[in-house]
């Protein structure tokens, strides 16, 4: 949701013949009357059967987001795709380019989760891709970012943590404001299995570096299922924890 727009996916929704291709609602509220009307339905332009289109949905301003993790890129399965779309003066949404990663693999699940966030030098997209092999470790998981100057969109960096292992998913959940990036990373095991964490980083100039990071405090509390950020304060949803709490779970401080 982004003021008067709301998207919807609907990846399992059948394209003709095409099942599973996917699809995305775009909603408008009306200034004068409050009410909301469905104004627009995104299809991929080159969309095929199981490519999930809608799987995860983001709007800022003039641009959305629409993620479609099991899109096949090349030779290669289920890598996954991003598709971005941009608003026109008339209220029509036309498709401004599709992003993929450069080191794409099979069943990446490129675009499970997406952010976007818009400033004066231009626009940030984040793009979980929690399934992506690194160093040998299988369904590790990255982040990657693209940046929309004046030249078009580029992938500006791929986020990783500082330890990684196989089976972490980190990029299960993303969230980007303006020069600060979260990423969520829900199985892994630094303090129990499947305890989960979440990772902080900043950019300067082009150049991401990460700033901390936070753990679940307990096997299978899943810190990182989901995460916000805004301003100096990050969320983070912990599905597992106990319902008496568990500290850090609900939100923390990230450094200015």
């Amino acid at each position: 949701i982004d003021t008067d727009i709301v998207v919807v996916g609907a990846p399992r929704r059948d394209i003709d013949a095409l099942t599973d291709a996917g699809a995305a609602y775009v909603y408008t509220r009306n200034a004068a009357t409050g009410i909301w009307s469905l104004s627009t339905t995104l299809e991929a332009t080159n969309g095929a059967a199981g490519d999930l289109f809608g799987s995860s949905v983001a709007v800022f301003d003039t641009y959305l987001l629409v993620g479609a993790r099991s899109d096949n890129i090349g030779l290669g399965a289920n890598q996954g795709s991003v598709y971005v779309f941009r608003r026109q003066v008339n209220g029509s949404w036309t498709q401004e380019a599709k992003l993929t990663q450069a080191d794409a693999m099979g069943s990446d699940n490129f675009g499970v989760s997406l952010a976007i966030s818009a400033g004066a030098s231009g626009v940030t997209a984040e793009i979980g891709v929690d399934r992506h092999d690194v160093s040998g470790n299988n369904e590790a998981g990255a982040a990657y970012v693209f940046f929309r100057g004046g030249s078009g969109w580029v992938q500006q960096a791929k986020l990783l943590p500082d330890t990684i292992g196989a089976g972490d998913r980190f990029g299960t959940s993303v969230h980007v404001q303006g020069d600060r990036a979260v990423v969520g990373a829900a199985l892994t095991d630094t303090n129990g299995t499947d305890n989960g964490n979440i990772y902080i980083y900043a950019r300067s100039g082009s150049t991401w570096s990460l700033g901390g990071s936070l753990p679940g405090s307990g096997a299978g509390h899943r810190l990182g299922q989901a995460v916000a950020v805004f301003g100096t304060r990050v969320l983070a949803g912990s599905p597992g924890a106990p319902a008496s709490g568990d500290p850090g779970a609900a939100s923390c401080r990230a450094s200015p």
